[in-house]
């Protein structure tokens, strides 16, 4: 069969074949990445909080330290010692101490005493990196402001903590904002008379930059709340501080993320997820035993409108991971595995296409062979037809002619000569039938065969055995055909003249496959053999001339005794060009 030249279309198998495997890959994977982005958020919601519970214990323990601290000076002696002498010099030495006190914590903005009319007596202000003692003139009277009442009302051992707020000075917000905390106790003199308060303004700065250094490595964004939902470190300074100011009034987060306050107030800790992102929170109650809070006021000299208790006041530590880092974070993930998966879908396309192109070839191949079976069968069945016919011919004319000859003997050799041709027919109508054009068991034919022949002549197989020596025994129809009428003359020849009534003895086969077009076949049997002196290629015979009729001439072939030695015959066939003739 001739090449079309056309390249194999390998397309359709490709896909058949890439397709299944990409989308089996890319579920795989796609589980793979499932599972990772899960396992990613849960160590993120995890991490968060962890630290938000670091940081409520954070802000837990600076206020201890700051109740500490403020006890350790209402108790001074100096401190009592300037109340009862009421000397300025006692007043200069008390100042000497808070200034020493000042310099070792470097906690707060504001150490101070008032006595019981709310005036500053000693005041120690933090500026500029260090503090310092405040001048005479520049000491206030404190008494409207609304820390000073709660705390100077307080029973004797109580601690007064401000609501978180700005510091006001002299009835302004002071520039730059100044975050504070403030926390007061009374000052008990003689007969347990109060005479004044401690106050400390703790630095709310400070403590909002410790809890955000803090947070410095995770992935969400701090806040800091008080009760009212008001930001104290909010997510843009725009909106912090909004109790403080009559135009930021509604800057809280009930009203930016209502779901997420009425969440976040409802429990002391959790953590949830909604339209904004992640958010985890947690609740600090900075008031211990002994302290109370009031509401304070935004304005200077408005007092408080009732006490807080512990559990009225705290703060809320809320992280928020938004959608838009949420996002970022899966894209960093999905860019991760992107190359993997491309990997992937290279190595499926280069799998897909070696198989694909094997199949093609594959596929090429079938059908260059199922057409060359075709112009085979084609082929063999013109020899088909024109063998059976001259066949026919043959008997024809061998019945013809042994009608008309009056002497028994020749009359017998043309009937014998009939008898071979049928047989011969025979064979060659097995063969055909057989449809098996590409291989030939030769081993299992010559079986086939010689047992047809030794039934025909009337022959025992117990008493004459057939052995064969086949090599090669794979062969085409083409040269079966040829093969077969050589053996079936020979063995034919044998069981008639060397094995007559009951004698015994073998009959032995051999075949050899010189090329395609060429094979010897060796037959020897336990008789007397034929003279040396008899030429069997020259010889009148009607079994070879009826076998060189055939194969000859009708199957394009030449059959030579090449060899003879007492009764073993090597015999070679050779084709000579037999499709031209077609």
């Amino acid at each position: 069969m001739k090449n079309s030249g056309k390249p194999p279309n390998t397309a359709k198998p490709f896909f058949l074949i890439f397709l299944p495997l990409l989308i089996l890959a890319t579920s795989i994977i796609a589980g793979f990445l499932f599972q990772e982005l899960k396992s990613q958020k849960e160590i993120l919601k995890t991490g968060e909080q962890r630290q938000v519970e670091m940081l409520r214990r954070m802000a837990n323990d600076d206020v201890k330290g700051v109740i500490s601290d403020l006890f350790y000076l209402a108790v001074n002696p100096v401190l009592h010692q300037m109340i009862e002498t009421g000397q300025a010099a006692m007043r200069q030495k008390l100042g000497k101490v808070f200034l020493d006190f000042s310099k070792n914590s470097k906690l707060y903005d504001q150490v101070r005493f008032l006595d019981e009319t709310g005036m500053e007596r000693v005041r120690i202000n933090f500026g500029q990196g260090h503090p310092y003692i405040v001048t005479d003139n520049k000491l206030q009277n404190k008494a409207k402001r609304y820390y000073f009442a709660d705390a100077f009302g307080l029973e004797p051992g109580r601690v007064f903590v401000s609501p978180f707020d700005l510091n006001i000075e002299r009835g302004q917000i002071e520039r730059p904002l100044k975050p504070v905390i403030r926390f007061g106790t009374p000052v008990v003199h003689l007969n347990y008379r109060k005479r004044g308060i401690v106050l400390l303004n703790y630095f709310g700065a400070k403590l909002i930059e410790n809890l955000n250094q803090t947070l410095s490595d995770t992935t969400g964004s701090f806040m800091l709340l008080n009760s009212g939902g008001y930001w104290l470190k909010g997510l843009s300074p725009e909106d912090e501080w909004g109790f403080m100011y009559k135009g930021r009034k509604d800057r809280t987060l009930a009203q930016r993320d209502t779901e997420a306050w009425n969440r976040i107030s409802a429990r002391d800790v959790g953590q949830f997820s909604n339209d904004h992102g992640i958010y985890t929170f947690a609740t600090v109650w900075p008031l211990g035993h002994g302290m109370l809070s009031s509401t304070g006021s935004g304005e200077a000299f408005k007092a408080s409108e009732f006490i807080l208790s512990g559990k009225d006041f705290s703060w809320k530590i809320v992280t928020l991971i938004s959608k838009k880092t949420l996002s970022e974070r899966q894209t960093a993930i999905l860019l991760h595995w992107l190359p993997i998966y491309v990997l992937v879908i290279l190595l499926l396309a280069f799998v897909s296409l070696s198989l694909a192109l094997a199949a093609t070839h594959r596929k090429r191949a079938e059908d260059q062979t199922k057409a060359s079976l075709r112009e085979k069968e084609i082929l063999l069945r013109e020899i088909h037809h024109r063998v059976k016919n001259n066949m026919q011919v043959i008997i024809s004319l061998l019945r013809l002619q042994a009608d008309k000859i009056e002497d028994k003997t020749y009359a017998d050799m043309f009937k014998e000569g009939e008898d071979r041709i049928r047989s011969m027919a025979l064979i060659h109508e097995q063969l055909y039938q057989s449809k098996d054009f590409a291989n030939i068991d030769f081993g299992e034919y010559i079986k086939s065969l010689a047992k047809a022949l030794f039934t025909s002549h009337g022959v025992d197989t117990n008493r004459v055995r057939l052995n064969t020596e086949i090599k090669d025994a794979s062969l085409d129809l083409e040269n079966a055909i040829p093969c077969g009428l050589i053996i079936n003359e020979l063995v034919s020849n044998s069981l008639k003249h060397a094995f007559p009534q009951e004698r015994k003895g073998n009959i032995s086969v051999g075949f050899r496959l010189i090329n395609k077009d060429e094979f010897e076949i060796t037959v020897s049997d336990d008789g007397i053999g034929i003279p040396e002196e008899l030429d069997l290629n020259n010889t009148d015979s009607m079994g070879w001339y009826l076998v060189r009729i055939l194969v000859e001439r009708q199957l394009d072939g030449k059959i030579e005794i090449i060899r003879k030695q007492g009764t073993q015959f090597h015999i070679q066939f050779k084709r000579t060009n037999y499709k031209s003739r077609i």
